[in-house]
């Protein structure tokens, strides 16, 4: 496939709104993650490849950091996506 056509894939997938819903990028948090578990040893391969970076570092600073980050927003994806009311900001300039 094309980069144009999958520029225009993303595009018009973007703009049906199905990732506005929470369930559905809940799905694609857990998704991510199983992709990455199921790639651990080619990704410790591949940083170690590029940075000499051992797999107990590349576990501690690289992947449990991207494991962590997925897992809190699962957990808290609810409660950040509610609306919020927030103040006008554009105050009339003092004279």
């Amino acid at each position: 496939m094309e980069l144009s056509n999958i520029f225009q894939s993303q595009k018009t997938f973007f703009n049906s709104h199905q990732t506005k819903d929470i369930g559905f990028r809940k799905e694609t948090l857990k998704k991510l993650k199983g992709i990455l578990k199921a790639n651990e040893n080619r990704l410790y391969d591949a940083i170690y490849k590029d940075f000499r970076k051992g797999k107990f570092d590349t576990s501690l600073t690289e992947l449990n950091l991207i494991y962590n980050e997925i897992d809190f927003f699962l957990k808290n994806l609810d409660k950040l996506s509610k609306p919020k009311k927030v103040k006008n900001s554009i105050e009339p300039a003092a004279r």
